[in-house]
Order: C-alpha cells, then sequence, then structure tokens
C-alpha cells in the first residue's frame, strides 16, 4: 500500500478522462489519474433522481438542473434548482469553494433569503432522497478529505481498478473506500462508513452509461444506496451542456435569493 498526497474527494457527477494507466501504476501514476478525476463545473446538468423505499411501497420522482462554474481563480461554485414535483419547486442550494472547505446555503420560495447550512447540519437529507448535504458535496468533489492511502488493486466486475482509502474531516463517515476504474478514472463504487465502523451507504456507477463529452467522461447513472435503512436514491444525467454563458450574478447569496423569489426555474442564457 502507498501513501498519496492530499486530495480533494473523488467527484462521480462529472469526472474527467484520465490516460489509461499500465497494470503496474506507481503512485504517482494513481495520483495523477485522481487529480483528473475534479468535476469541471462549467457545465449546466438535468438530471432526474428516483427514490425508493421498498417497506413503504412508496417512489419519489424529483426532477433538478445543476448549474456550475469556475471563479477566475479556479474555485468551483455549483447551484442546484429543483424543479419538481411541486411541493418543492424552487428551492436553491449553492454550494460555494473556499480554501477553509465549502460554504452551503439553501433557500426556497417559502424562505426566500438564504440560509447558510453549517458543517454540523449537513447530515440531513435533502427532499426525501437517500442524499445530505455531505453527500452531494462528495458527489460533486467539494469535499476535502485528508491524505488518500492506496489499497491492493481489484476489480469490479470485467474492469480494473485502483483502490484508495480516505478518512474524512469534520464528517458524518469515518472512511470512504472509492474503486477507481483504470481506464477512464471514474470511481465505479464508493463505500461510505458511518462513526460505528459500519458500511452506511454505497454509491455505484453504471459503467455501460459512462458518456464521453469531448475530453471528459460523466457518469450518467447513479445509485446510492442506504444499507441501514434499505432505500435506494437513482440519479439520471438527462442532458449535459459545457461551456455554456451563464448569467451574472448566478452564485452568489443575492443571486441565489433573487432567483429563488423572482423566477423558480433558471434558464440557460437568462437572467435568473
Amino acid at each position: 500500500m502507498g501513501r498519496l498526497s492530499t486530495l480533494g474527494s473523488l467527484g462521480i457527477a462529472a469526472l474527467l478522462l484520465g490516460a489509461p494507466a499500465a497494470s503496474a501504476a506507481t503512485d504517482a501514476e494513481v495520483e495523477a489519474c485522481i487529480e483528473r478525476n475534479a468535476p469541471e463545473p462549467e457545465n449546466v446538468r438535468a438530471v432526474r433522481i428516483t427514490r425508493r423505499d421498498p417497506r413503504a411501497g412508496s417512489k419519489r420522482i424529483i426532477i433538478l438542473k445543476l448549474f456550475g462554474e469556475r471563479t477566475p481563480d479556479g474555485s468551483r461554485q455549483l447551484l442546484v434548482r429543483f424543479l419538481e414535483p411541486d411541493d418543492i419547486r424552487g428551492a436553491s442550494i449553492l454550494l460555494l469553494e473556499r480554501e477553509s472547505g465549502s460554504e452551503v446555503y439553501m433557500a426556497s420560495p417559502e424562505l426566500p433569503k438564504p440560509q447558510r447550512i453549517r458543517s454540523s447540519d449537513r447530515t440531513g437529507l435533502l427532499f426525501g432522497t437517500d442524499v445530505s448535504f455531505e453527500d452531494l458535496e462528495w458527489l460533486e468533489g467539494f469535499r476535502v478529505g485528508s491524505a488518500l492511502e492506496r489499497q491492493a488493486d481489484s476489480k469490479e466486475g470485467l474492469h480494473d481498478v485502483y483502490v484508495v482509502e480516505t478518512h474524512p474531516d469534520d464528517s458524518a463517515y469515518s472512511r470512504v473506500i472509492s474503486y477507481v476504474d483504470k481506464e477512464t478514472c471514474l470511481p465505479l463504487r464508493m463505500d461510505l462508513y458511518g462513526s460505528n465502523g459500519r458500511l452506511r451507504k454505497e454509491v455505484t456507477t453504471d459503467r455501460r452509461a459512462h458518456v464521453r463529452h469531448g475530453d471528459a467522461w460523466v457518469a450518467h447513472d447513479m445509485l446510492v444506496r442506504d444499507v441501514r435503512d434499505l432505500t435506494s436514491t437513482h440519479f439520471m444525467t438527462d442532458t449535459h451542456q459545457q461551456d455554456v454563458l451563464l448569467p451574472d450574478g448566478l452564485f452568489t447569496v443575492d443571486g441565489m435569493e433573487r432567483a429563488v423569489r423572482e423566477d423558480p426555474v433558471v434558464r440557460t442564457g437568462a437572467a435568473p
């Protein structure tokens, strides 16, 4: 096993393609592969979420849109707008990458003034899904963990993978183990362990639904399974646009409040 330098978490939704790695890759090659995995935020995605609870016999479908952009200094910004169903239409989440860690805000038509979500409050689930604020940070690459530790290489199905483990700081999870496809550098699976050391959630992507956008590979199909509660949340990316012109001020607290108050839907190229 080798010790890799401190890196951000392994994002899933919009990960970059790394060059195919040799079977006897060095730690430096694995590190380079993972570093290229940081999701590029200059994109707009429409995502359909389906949450199932077999015990209750229930299913909930949520439609949302994600808008991403980098600041001049390279920091990520992400705005999530909920479009359906009607009871959450217009609700928004804003993630801003900072040197000291990400800032997270939330607003809704009922409470349009954005509220900052403290780190201690980020374990709450989002609108009846299996995904918390912290999970969203992980999946979008905003979470910064401790040094990654490389484990023995393995396989996920027919695909060779690197196996890396991190112990997050200030997190609901004691450790996260990621299984990274050697060809695309996309995680095929992430195991998230709770503070009690037991597996809490499992995140998987469908290798057949990895789609190449320019130089980037994107996981268009993702499943989050809550091992404890026996529920699941499925993410399907319906559309993915890159190099999109977005309205000025969209990724600010004031811009977020204005968008929520004036229009529950942000349209590409139009003022919010």
